[in-house]
C-alpha cells in the first residue's frame, strides 16, 4: 500500500468488487493511478490565466444568459472594432485575440456552467466563420 505517488499520478483508494454472475467478491487494494481527472491539480507553471488588460465585459458582453443571439454578436462586433483601433491591427488580428479571451471563458465554463459554454462556443465558431479565423493556429499561438 503506497503511501505516496509519484508526480502525475494520484491514490486510488482500495475497493470491493462483486461479478453478478458468479457473486464472487474480490478486493482491490490501494494503488497509484495515472491522474486523469476532471478538477486535477494543475501546477501553476501550466495553469492558463486571464488577461488583466483585456477584458470583454467592458464592452457588454456580460450577463449572456439574459442576451439574444443578436446582442451577443453586436457586442462582439464592437469589441472586435474597439480592440482593433486600441491596438492599431487589423480586424483579423483584433478577432483572434477575442476569440482567445471567449474559448478562455469556455474552458473555465464547462464543467460549471455547459449552458453558459455552449452560448461561448457558439460565439466563438461565430466569430471564426465571420472573421475567418482559423481555429487550431489562432488559439494555439
Amino acid at each position: 500500500m503506497p503511501t505516496s505517488c509519484p508526480p502525475k499520478t494520484i491514490r486510488r483508494i482500495s475497493y470491493s468488487a462483486t461479478r453478478s454472475a458468479t457473486g464472487t467478491t474480490y478486493k482491490v487494494a490501494s494503488s497509484c493511478i495515472k491522474d486523469v481527472g476532471k478538477p486535477g491539480k494543475t501546477p501553476k507553471s501550466q495553469r492558463i490565466t486571464r488577461s488583466k488588460d483585456f477584458d470583454l465585459g467592458t464592452y457588454g458582453y456580460k450577463n449572456l444568459d439574459e442576451k439574444k443571439i443578436d446582442e451577443r454578436r453586436d457586442v462582439l462586433k464592437k469589441a472586435i472594432i474597439s480592440v482593433s483601433t486600441k491596438m492599431n491591427v487589423n480586424e483579423h488580428e483584433a478577432s483572434v485575440k477575442v476569440l482567445r479571451e471567449i474559448n478562455l471563458l469556455a474552458i473555465y465554463n464547462r464543467n460549471t456552467n455547459p449552458s453558459l459554454a455552449k452560448k461561448l462556443e457558439d460565439d466563438k465558431e461565430w466569430i471564426m466563420k465571420t472573421y475567418h479565423t482559423n481555429t487550431r493556429k489562432s488559439i494555439m499561438a
